[in-house]
C-alpha cells in the first residue's frame, strides 16, 4: 500500500487462510481495536500468531479477526486478507452493551485494525499512533467502498479480543 511497509502473512508464519465460502468485503468503515493484553505479554510476530491461533482454534473463526495489526514498535502486520470480511458470531463481544451486540453485523462491513496493548492500563506508543495514522490514510485512499471520510469513536468496556 503506497510507501507503507506492511509485514505480509508469510512474514509472521500465518496459518493458511481458508477462502472457501469467504464473503467479499465492501467496507463502509474502519474500526480500531486493542488486544487488551499488556504489550509485554503479546507483541510482534509471535503475538500476531498467538492471536490467529486463538481466534481459529478457540473461537472457531476462519482466521485472525483483524485485517491489520500494529505492534508497540509501530510495525504493521497483514492479518486476514483485506478483500474478505471478518467473520465472527458475536461471542467475542459478549461483554459489550446490548445495543452493540444487536448491531454486530457492522463488523461485516468494516476494515478491522488492532493495536497491541491494553489501553485501559497503558497508552499506545508514539510509534503505534504514527503507523495507525499512516495506515488509516492509505486504507481510506485505497478502498473504493469507503463512502464517508469521517470518524466516530465508540468504546466498549471489557471488550475481549
Amino acid at each position: 500500500m503506497g510507501d507503507l511497509e506492511i509485514i505480509p502473512r508469510s512474514g509472521w508464519n500465518a496459518l493458511e487462510f481458508n477462502e472457501k465460502d469467504a464473503k467479499l468485503l465492501h467496507p463502509e468503515k474502519i474500526i480500531v481495536h486493542h488486544t487488551e493484553m499488556k504489550r509485554s505479554i503479546q507483541d510482534g510476530k509471535r503475538g500476531v500468531l498467538i492471536i490467529q491461533e486463538y481466534h481459529k482454534k478457540e473461537r472457531g473463526y476462519r482466521d485472525i479477526a483483524y485485517h491489520y495489526l500494529i505492534d508497540s514498535k509501530g510495525k504493521i502486520y497483514e492479518g486476514a486478507p483485506i478483500k474478505f470480511m471478518i467473520e465472527n458470531d458475536g461471542r467475542i463481544y459478549s461483554k459489550a452493551p446490548p445495543e452493540f451486540l444487536k448491531n454486530n453485523s457492522r463488523y461485516n462491513k468494516s476494515i478491522e485494525i488492532c493495536l497491541f496493548g491494553d489501553f485501559d492500563l497503558e497508552q499506545p506508543t508514539k510509534e503505534q499512533i504514527d503507523s495507525l495514522k499512516k495506515l488509516l490514510i492509505e486504507t481510506s485512499k485505497n478502498t473504493k467502498y469507503l463512502k464517508k471520510k469521517s470518524m466516530a469513536i465508540e468504546t466498549f468496556p471489557n471488550h475481549i479480543g
